[in-house]
């Protein structure tokens, strides 16, 4: 026989502390409440990890600007509820870094609001109390912007020093980012806490690549990471430093997929230098293959530029005749080129060695080839085709920052040029 509905009505213990139960027959459903549809939703807690020097701070700074100004996000769709960002950072000074930055980005300064440290109440004054911890204050911030209203976006970089204790152990890190999650649900807010990746970690799978304990990655409703590509425009001559911003997990909507970016510095004048965000192609995929045709394609475009030079420098060593091989190691070691190296260049240039008994004592001698030319290969990018900006893209859309207006970003490429 079917069991009785449980009855959530039963008397109380006097004075005690009791289970609140709700019956979801009584419960109303509600869709996600999207700030950037899939990628960026209020009342959540995101990460966003990745290598240093990737500007990921910048990336959060870039969809904050997006949010003060109702701008477009990097898919074109409009930002449909703009209002105050909050952003605490213990690694980047706010005037000389991040202040340019967001200049650069052209946010609305109004909306931006850095959290600045704690002040206690004295009768009609307030003086200062010390810097601001989120591992410690993160009540207070809550209880001040639950009644304030009006922010969408929360910044914590990093977000490891919101966990006073063991950053490893995941019971800790998860009672520790409990206070983010609050903030999140009582503020109406995303909260994107930016985090690194453990070292060596490149054949894991991207969310055991998260720094510190697996709850880091877990806990949060969506994970991004931000990875480098490194591409050769220019015939190889000048390496062309690009990024993509990969969703790797989501457990309210679609994971996969990627969108290209770069960091652009820019003068401000005053010897003030800020940088941008721009937003290129989107990727289709999911977030492992996205991340490992990446990191290959960028390992192998930094062993071509490599090559390349070894090849140069090869090359330009035996124009004016046959040296001895000795000789052309120790040049090489001079000039900074690892003897395997060489011997790449030396089978790509094609390279004779021959032996010569004219001496005492006989020796090998290195010459370039008196016919034929050399050798040289492209490799396969995959997914990520060429991985350079498609004709027409670097100056109509690649370099239109998604704060701009929508028409600023009308006809943005859905893939790489093949």
């Amino acid at each position: 026989a079917a069991s009785a509905p449980l009855s959530i009505n039963q008397k109380r213990p006097e004075g005690g502390l009791t289970v609140r139960l709700r019956r979801a027959s009584e419960m109303t459903m509600e869709p996600v409440n999207w700030l950037w549809p899939d990628w960026l939703a209020r009342g959540k807690f995101h990460v966003l990890a990745g290598p240093p020097g990737l500007g990921k701070t910048s990336l959060v700074q870039s969809l904050a600007t997006i949010v003060t100004r109702g701008g477009v996000w990097p898919d074109g769709s409009r930002c449909q509820e703009p209002g105050n960002v909050l952003v605490w950072s213990g690694e980047d000074d706010p005037v000389d870094t991040l202040l340019p930055r967001f200049a650069a980005m052209g946010a609305d300064m109004s909306r931006v609001h850095f959290v600045a440290g704690l002040m206690r109440s004295e009768g009609n004054r307030a003086r200062e109390a010390g810097d601001f911890d989120p591992a410690r204050d993160m009540p207070l911030l809550t209880a001040q912007i639950a009644e304030t209203g009006d922010v969408r976006l929360l910044m914590i970089d990093p977000v490891s020093q919101a966990v006073a204790g063991d950053s490893n152990k995941n019971a800790e890190v998860r009672r520790a980012l409990a206070p983010l999650f609050e903030f999140a649900r009582e503020c109406g807010a995303a909260v994107m806490g930016i985090s690194h990746f453990t070292k060596n970690s490149a054949e894991r799978h991207p969310i055991d690549r998260v720094t510190g304990s697996l709850a880091f990655a877990a806990a949060p409703r969506i994970v991004l990471v931000a990875a480098s590509i490194a591409t050769m425009p220019d015939g190889g001559e000048k390496e062309d430093q690009r990024q993509v911003l990969v969703r790797v997990k989501s457990n309210i909507g679609p994971s996969g997929g990627a969108y290209v970016y770069q960091v652009e510095q820019v003068d401000l004048g005053r010897e003030i230098r800020g940088s941008r965000i721009l937003w290129g192609n989107y990727i289709e995929g999911s977030a492992q293959q996205i991340l490992a045709q990446v990191e290959q394609t960028s390992n192998e475009w930094h062993g071509r530029s490599v090559l390349a030079e070894a090849i140069s420098f090869l090359s330009e060593l035996l124009a004016s005749g046959p040296l001895p091989a000795k000789q052309v190691y120790s040049d090489a070691n001079d000039a900074g080129h690892q003897k395997r190296t060489i011997d790449r260049a030396k089978k790509q240039l094609r390279v004779e060695s021959v032996y010569d008994r004219q001496t005492q004592p006989h020796r090998w001698l290195w010459r370039l080839p008196q016919t034929g030319s050399q050798n040289t290969t492209s490799g396969n990018l995959g997914i990520l085709g060429n991985l350079n900006v498609p004709a027409g893209t670097k100056d109509d859309n690649i370099a239109k920052d998604a704060n701009n207006s929508s028409d600023d970003c009308a006809g943005i490429p859905g893939d790489w040029e093949e």
